[in-house]
Parts: structure tokens; C-alpha cells; sequence
């Protein structure tokens, strides 16, 4: 039954969605100034668009996706 729900939760950490629900849910309750909430709507756009799920489902083979994940929205948050 661990094993079941270990794997059904690394499942969800691999999809897309898993990652657009922890971006919106982290500047719901982190972004306290417009700018950062001008942020989290251009990254969140951003990630939504499907390109960028195509892309990011051809790489996810290639690399450490939950690392290459954070990396991209962390330095999102500080460039834009």
C-alpha cells in the first residue's frame, strides 16, 4: 500500500500540472506587492502555454526535472 501511494505521488510530481498548482499556491501566498504579483501571472502564463509543456515533456528524460523545475522558476521570479 506504501508503495501504491509512493508511487501515485512521484506520478503527480511528474506531470506539468503538479508544478503550475505549487508556482500559483507559493505566489498566492507569498506575493505581497504588485510587482510580485505581476510576476507570478507572466510565469504562470509562461509555464501554461503548451510549448512550454511540449518542451518541457521532451526534456523530462534528459534531466533532473524536479531540479531543472525550480531552477527555471526561480530564475524567472528574479528576471522578470
Amino acid at each position: 500500500m506504501r508503495e501504491r501511494r509512493s508511487r501515485a505521488t512521484e506520478d503527480a510530481r511528474d506531470s506539468p500540472s503538479f508544478w503550475l498548482s505549487k508556482l500559483k499556491h507559493e505566489y498566492e501566498t507569498e506575493a505581497h506587492t504588485y510587482r510580485d504579483y505581476q510576476n507570478y501571472r507572466h510565469v504562470f502564463k509562461m509555464l501554461n502555454c503548451r510549448s512550454a509543456v511540449v518542451d518541457w515533456q521532451q526534456t523530462r528524460s534528459d534531466f533532473d526535472v524536479t531540479s531543472t523545475m525550480l531552477k527555471f522558476i526561480a530564475n524567472a521570479m528574479y528576471i522578470f
